[in-house]
C-alpha cells in the first residue's frame, strides 16, 4: 500500500509542479518581478541569477494554485458584470518598468458609474491572517506592487484614478475584504526599484551578494526566511542562526 501512496502523491506532485511553476516561467526567469520589491535582497539576486534551490512541497503548489484559481474568479466576475468595463487584463508592465524588471497587473477595470478608471489586484491569504485586522491584510509588498503597476501604466500613457485590492481568505472561513491602497511618489518608487536593481548589478559585477536579514534590525522581514526556497541551500542564513544559538 506504501509503495502505491508514494506513486499517487509523486504524481500529483509531479502534476502541480508542472501547471504552477511552468506558467510564465519564460517571462519572468530572468527579470526583477515587481511582486517581490519588499522582499531580502539577496533572495532577488538568487532568483535573478537561478541559483540553486529546494522544489515547493506538495503544500505550496496547492496553495499557489488556489491563489490563481481565484483571480481567475475575479477576471470572470468583472467580465461578465454590467458595472464594470475591463480595459486591461494581465497587461505585461515591461514597457513602463525599468530596464530589469517585469510583472503583470491584474485589471485595469473602468466603474461605469463614475468614470474612475481604477488598477484592480487579487491576494490570498491564510485565514488566521484576518485576525489581526483588516490594516495588516494588507501588507507593505502589496502596496509597492501596486504603486510598481501604476508607475509602469502610467509611463505607458495609461492614467489611473483609483488602486484596488482585494484579499481572499484561502480557506473561506472569512468575508474577502476590498479596500483603496495610497499612491505613492514616483521619486519613492524609483527608489525602491534601485535598490534591487543595484542589489543584482553589484553581484554581476562584482560577485558580492546583498547581507544576510539580521535579526536584530531587520524583525519586520525575518518572516520570509521561514518560506524562502533557498534557505539552507544556498542560503546561510538558517545556518547561521542556529550557531548563534
Amino acid at each position: 500500500m506504501q509503495e502505491i501512496i508514494d506513486d499517487f502523491y509523486t504524481a500529483v506532485e509531479d502534476y502541480m509542479h508542472k501547471i504552477v511553476e511552468g506558467k510564465d516561467a519564460k517571462y519572468y526567469s530572468s527579470n526583477i518581478h515587481v511582486s517581490g520589491l519588499d522582499n531580502c535582497p539577496r533572495q532577488v539576486v538568487y532568483d535573478y541569477f537561478n541559483f540553486p534551490k529546494r522544489k515547493r512541497t506538495l503544500a505550496e503548489l496547492i496553495t499557489l494554485n488556489v491563489g490563481t484559481y481565484l483571480h481567475t474568479v475575479i477576471d470572470k466576475a468583472l467580465k461578465l458584470s454590467p458595472e464594470f468595463d475591463v480595459i486591461h487584463n494581465e497587461k505585461k508592465m515591461n514597457r513602463g518598468l525599468p530596464k530589469m524588471f517585469t510583472g503583470k497587473c491584474d485589471n485595469v477595470i473602468v466603474h461605469k458609474k463614475t468614470g474612475k478608471k481604477i488598477l484592480q489586484d487579487t491576494k490570498s491569504v491564510r485565514a488566521n491572517a484576518f485576525k489581526y485586522g483588516f490594516d495588516r491584510l494588507v501588507k507593505e509588498s502589496y502596496k509597492k506592487q501596486l504603486n510598481s503597476y501604476l508607475y509602469g501604466l502610467e509611463n505607458m500613457g495609461i492614467d489611473i484614478d483609483l488602486l484596488m485590492i482585494t484579499i481572499f481568505d484561502r480557506g473561506g472561513s472569512n468575508t474577502p475584504y476590498i479596500t483603496d491602497v495610497s499612491k505613492r511618489d514616483k521619486r519613492e518608487m524609483e527608489d525602491l526599484f534601485s535598490i534591487y536593481s543595484n542589489a543584482v548589478l553589484n553581484y554581476e559585477h562584482n560577485k558580492i551578494l546583498p547581507p544576510l536579514l539580521d535579526p536584530m534590525f531587520d524583525t519586520d522581514k525575518m518572516w520570509q526566511c521561514d518560506y524562502c526556497l533557498y534557505q539552507g541551500i544556498t542560503c546561510p542564513q538558517k545556518i547561521a542562526e542556529k550557531k548563534k544559538k
